[in-house]
């Protein structure tokens, strides 16, 4: 009811759903770009793990390993603190994305 609610994380939800499942079984990258770039747009890039997610699900998928990369190290430059409720989870979006950039070979 509210796509505001935790940093568009009803969008981010919608997005990984379109973007992990194959066309054939009813996904859609476009859709997930739109709803990546929602939750983005909701959560004003202080909720570093939309980013991630959308490097891991959206920019593998379809093979775009500059978008990827470029994607990972601009969480890894964002404070972690600077909204106190998402520091752990800031810290662990840098953890995953750090480890990510350094499969980067394995995934391209």
């Amino acid at each position: 009811l509210d796509e505001g609610f935790y940093y568009g994380g009803a969008h981010l939800f919608l997005a990984i759903l379109q973007a992990s499942r194959p066309k054939i079984a009813g996904g859609d990258l476009g859709m997930a770009r739109r709803h990546f770039l929602r939750a983005r747009d909701i959560g004003q890039g202080r909720f570093l793990m939309t980013e991630v997610y959308f490097a891991q699900y959206y920019a593998r998928k379809t093979f775009d390993r500059d978008l990827f990369v470029r994607t990972l190290r601009h969480v890894l430059e964002q404070p972690v603190d600077t909204v106190p409720e998402l520091t752990l989870l800031n810290t662990v979006a840098h953890r995953k994305a750090a480890e990510m950039l350094a499969a980067v070979d394995e995934y391209f």
